[in-house]
């Protein structure tokens, strides 16, 4: 009993954001087991980085269906200071964009894109999303060129490509 109460003493002792980064890659399609380990890694006082948001937004992607609607709400809440007020990236929202073209729901996947598009100012209100505490504001990401590529593929996977090049 008194090896065990060391073993994991000694295992907290050496979470870093690097490891925890690992254990999030290798859940793949498992969103539930990422957003876990994300959630562990608040729970041990590690701030997650970009790289960590970037890889649970990938699994929730990745899930069977793609958990867009999660990772989305994820974007929101990662802005808040308990992530460490961590800074979007084009690449986090395209991953969000693609997620919802591949749930062929292309309305949102062109909504957060034109938020892109117009570097919108998000303003949180206090326990909008769970844990949030103060009002937080934070811009999105302008949009590159990987992000009107992705909308095409949408639009191409709904099979309204022509449609919408008509517009």
């Amino acid at each position: 009993n008194d090896y065990v109460q060391k073993t994991k003493k000694r295992f907290a002792d050496t979470i870093t954001v690097a490891r925890m980064n690992r254990l999030i890659k290798s859940c793949g399609p498992y969103a539930s087991d990422a957003v876990s380990i994300l959630n562990r890694m608040k729970m041990e006082g590690l701030k997650p980085s970009q790289q960590s948001i970037r890889l649970v937004l990938q699994c929730l992607h990745d899930a069977s269906p793609p958990q867009a609607e999660r990772a989305e709400k994820l974007l929101y809440q990662v802005c808040h200071e308990e992530y460490g007020g961590i800074r979007l990236t084009p690449h986090m929202c395209n991953i969000v964009v693609d997620a919802w073209g591949k749930l062929e729901n292309m309305r949102r996947a062109e909504l957060l894109a034109q938020k892109m598009d117009e570097e919108e100012t998000i303003f949180v209100k206090p326990d909008q999303f769970e844990g949030t505490e103060s009002e937080t504001c934070f811009a999105f990401p302008a949009p590159n060129h990987e992000t009107y590529e992705i909308l095409a593929d949408g639009w191409q996977r709904c099979g309204m490509a022509d449609e919408v090049g008509e517009g």
